[in-house]
């Protein structure tokens, strides 16, 4: 079984090293891994991006959507990048209420959104670095059936 979760995250090569001897990035992918052992039927992901260099990101982002595909995913992660790549339908909070609720784009077209979240007319924006960080962003696979999965995220006020 550890061999096939290695594989599954792409760390085949890195069977007989120290887990202290890994990069950061495969540090994280062992992580994901060694919960994968568990078989949860939800995986709770606090920040997987955090502190990873740009090369290790789009391959954390591939395995959080193999894994999504057969149980429930919940993820905070402020990497807007990363959660318009990965999610289907996102719902946004503020102080507990639900301001918006659709997909990425229409989300963050919202109005009620930019004047909450988006910092609508100041020259600072967490669409861009370093302003991301203001954001909480949870990422939801809800496995409806076999044949199909729905990822959802929620922005709310950390």
């Amino acid at each position: 079984r550890a061999e096939q979760l290695l594989h599954s995250v792409g760390l085949d090569d890195a069977r007989d090293q120290m887990a202290g001897d890994l990069s950061y990035g495969r540090k994280r992918v062992l992580e994901i891994a060694t919960t994968l052992a568990l078989d949860p039927k939800v995986l709770l992901l606090d920040e997987p991006m955090a502190g990873m260099g740009h090369e290790d990101v789009g391959t954390v982002s591939e395995i959080i959507r193999a894994i999504a595909k057969d149980r429930a995913v919940l993820m905070v992660e402020p990497n807007l990048d990363v959660v318009a790549d990965l999610c289907h339908w996102i719902t946004v909070l503020a102080r507990g209420e639900i301001l918006a609720a659709g997909d990425y784009r229409t989300v963050s077209e919202d109005e009620r959104v930019r004047h909450a979240y988006l910092l609508v007319g100041t020259r600072s924006s967490p669409w861009s670095a370093p302003n991301r960080a203001t954001l909480s962003i949870s990422l939801v696979n809800l496995r409806w059936s076999s044949a199909s999965s729905t990822i959802w995220a929620t922005w709310g006020q950390s």
